[in-house]
């Protein structure tokens, strides 16, 4: 089994999977997308393994933790 054991905290950032979806109407290929988009910071933890992430602009949406991957510490 392969599994990734994240914990994550409040006010901690985040990543999150894009899941883009390919759209040959705008030329738009998802193979060269990001795989990832954020920075997200979690506002609330639902359970054990979904979050609720804040984006940038206050909108609140829950996750699975599979979908997430931890933010690397601002380095300054």
């Amino acid at each position: 089994m392969k599994r990734r054991l994240d914990q994550f905290s409040l006010n901690q950032k985040v990543w999150r999977c894009s899941h883009a979806q390919s759209d040959a109407t705008k030329y738009f290929s998802a193979k060269l997308a990001p795989k990832f988009v954020g920075p997200f910071t979690i506002s609330k933890i639902v359970s054990p393994w979904t979050y609720e992430l804040k984006d940038p602009n206050g909108k609140h949406t829950v996750w699975h933790i599979k979908d997430l991957k931890a933010h690397p510490p601002d380095s300054e």
